[in-house]
């Protein structure tokens, strides 16, 4: 079953089946008017830290200004560190925090003092330090805030 917004775009209707890949290229990249009326099926149908990642987009806690806070981005790419790369195992919450909060600018300058704190570029940190539709969330998310043009052309 398809769902159209208002204008006029096809959303998947997640009642029955959830297909978490096609939620996430969703929300991702849409406005928090866009994300609201999703949430209650997204708390039915998923679990875990996938829903833990789901219901904070749905809610539109994302900064949607166009502002970079460097002191952040520093902070936030040391705090992505040592929930990841910098511990044994890893603390989904930040990971999920972080993605789902800051704009996309701020994401990028966060992505770039990473790489270069850590050594490694963040889809390769995510890759190794997540698994299954978490993993696929996280890489989906950053893709879309280093370049959603790009994201959405594949």
């Amino acid at each position: 079953k398809v769902i159209l917004s208002e204008s006029g775009e096809k959303y998947a209707e997640i009642k029955h089946r959830t297909d978490e890949e096609t939620i996430i290229s969703i929300l991702a990249n849409r406005s928090a008017a866009q994300r609201r009326d999703l949430e209650a099926d997204i708390e039915d149908d998923t679990s875990g830290e996938v829903r833990n990642l789901l219901v904070p987009l749905l809610q539109a806690n994302r900064d949607e200004s166009y502002e970079v806070d460097e002191a952040l981005a520093e902070q936030d790419a040391t705090s992505l560190f040592e929930a990841g790369e910098g511990r044994f195992g890893t603390d989904e919450s930040t990971f999920t925090y972080i993605l789902t909060h800051r704009n996309y600018l701020q994401l990028q300058a966060t992505f770039k003092i990473y790489e270069t704190l850590s050594g490694t570029d963040i889809l390769d940190a995510i890759d190794s330090e997540a698994t299954g539709t978490l993993k696929d969330c996280y890489i989906t998310l950053v893709r879309c805030a280093k370049n959603p043009q790009l994201y959405f052309a594949r």
